[in-house]
């Protein structure tokens, strides 16, 4: 969304606007090019303020540019992000302030009196004078993934999350966390009541703010419930929405085939289909793209290269079904020690950053609607009922035209199966051999190569899967920026 570097002895440097954003100095502030996305700029005597979001900036009605800034964390309506430039008092400084609602990544990093903040990860490491890793940090992702931390794996970059803000002045960082927000209990309904139509309206109006800017939304239908819901609320509000799915093998595949079929008749879509083993996660870490970032899918390479091959892109928008498990949840709120404040479900957060990286390099704008939190807030306020079992996401698929079989199919899908498929053929010895994880002593290597060859007799666990690559991942993020 955004990528900036600014120096503070070039805020008093007269500001220009150029083609994507503005320029101070040596200073710049560029945002992402899309269809979807406003970009602003208001001046105040010396400070000034740049929004970039999915609409107009909220509060642009407000001349008090300092007062302002502090409302953008508790905007929760679409996603953006706040860049308040201030010489008042003679003291230089910048704020950058997201909106409660965001996909996008946002790093940051800063060198002296140089601050750096993108959405592009290479961009704050290269801000940093000499890279090293974050050995806590690492520890934390080889054993968890990714979760909600500030701190990333390369020392002096951070983690900015929606709803927070970042100050900078003096050749100073600091971070306020997401601000507070009640959290509905669950009441009963009216005897009348319209639940499922009012999910599903939310769904589709959220949609709607973009159905006038993007000409070419592409939805990922991987044929379960919650992708089979945001295929039939795309399908409503694009005339001519377009999905792609990632297919597996064997019976698994078979019945995913099906599914998918009868979704994507039902919502007109025009589809493709693309093989799911055919550049399995392991073997993915080979491409470069896979080298940016720790926090990413580990199926980007077979979403990548299917988003890429579709005959109808290329595209400007994704539409995902992140966060559909969670709103069926109790407690989603709750947070790991070492995670930041906030009340939207951490995997939610999570999941949907992590893969918005590989579709914002193609230029295509990632919105997941299922972590909008009007809809979050109305799935709370139900009575446990409607959760328990998905009854609501079934309720309403089954109004919408769904077979009975579609709503209880035979086999449990899920992607897991094709990671374990490839373990089989993968020597963790030689992958391991020149670990740089290893030369900083991030994990006891010696017990989990020990767990690898039992593995191969006893078969692999979905924990032992998750570790081995994480790890294998941190050592190409790693080796990309430290050698």
């Amino acid at each position: 969304m955004i990528n900036l570097e600014i120096a503070l002895h070039d805020l008093k440097k007269e500001i220009e606007k150029s083609e994507n954003g503005v320029v101070f100095g040596s200073s710049f502030v560029k945002f992402f090019e899309s269809n979807l996305l406003n970009f602003s700029l208001q001046h105040c005597n010396d400070d000034f303020l740049i929004w970039i979001g999915e609409s107009a900036d909220p509060f642009s009605h407000m001349p008090d540019l300092e007062s302002r800034i502090s409302l953008y964390s508790q905007y929760i309506y679409v996603e953006g992000i706040a860049v308040y430039v201030s010489t008042k008092r003679g003291k230089l400084s910048v704020i950058v302030s997201r909106t409660y609602r965001g996909t996008c990544p946002i790093y940051a990093s800063y060198h002296g009196e140089n601050l750096f903040v993108s959405w592009r990860y290479e961009d704050v490491v290269h801000g940093l004078s000499d890279a090293k890793p974050n050995i806590e940090a690492c520890k934390i992702f080889i054993q968890h993934g990714a979760t909600q931390i500030r701190d990333q794996v390369i020392a002096g970059t951070y983690n900015l999350w929606p709803a927070e803000t970042l100050r900078f002045s003096e050749s100073h960082i600091s971070f306020i966390e997401a601000p507070e927000r009640a959290i509905p209990s669950p009441t009963p309904i009216h005897e009348h009541a319209r639940v499922c139509e009012a999910f599903y309206g939310i769904l589709k109006d959220d949609l709607q703010r973009y159905a006038g800017s993007s000409p070419k939304p592409l939805v990922e239908v991987s044929g379960g419930l919650d992708s089979g819901t945001l295929a039939l609320a795309a399908g409503a509000v694009f005339p001519n929405a377009c999905s792609y799915g990632l297919i597996q093998l064997g019976v698994l595949g078979e019945q995913q085939r099906r599914r998918r079929s009868e979704l994507v008749d039902l919502a007109k879509l025009i589809d493709f289909e693309f093989p799911a083993d055919a550049i399995p996660p392991f073997r993915g870490l080979e491409q470069e793209e896979t080298w940016n970032v720790v926090f990413d899918d580990n199926h980007r390479p077979s979403c990548a290269a299917a988003t890429d091959a579709h005959p109808s892109g290329p595209f400007d928008l994704l539409i995902a079904g992140i966060g559909g498990d969670e709103i069926m949840m109790q407690n989603t709120y709750t947070r790991q020690d070492w995670e930041v404040a906030g009340t939207i479900c951490t995997s939610t957060t999570v999941s949907g950053i992590a893969r918005a990286d590989m579709f914002l390099r193609r230029g295509i704008w990632p919105v997941n609607p299922f972590s909008s939190i009007e809809l979050i807030d109305f799935c709370r306020s139900l009575p446990r009922n409607f959760l328990q079992g998905r009854q609501l996401v079934k309720m309403n698929l089954a109004r919408l035209g769904l077979s009975d079989g579609f709503l209880f199919p035979r086999f449990a899908e899920h992607y897991g199966e094709m990671m374990r498929y490839e373990m089989a053929f993968l020597d963790f010895d030689s992958l391991f051999s020149d670990s740089i994880s290893a030369n900083y002593e991030l994990t006891a290597f010696s017990g989990l190569l020990k767990e690898t060859h039992d593995a191969h007799y006893y078969g692999f666990s979905y924990e032992l899967i998750g570790k081995l690559w994480n790890i294998a991942k941190l050592d190409r993020v790693l080796s990309r920026y430290i050698g």
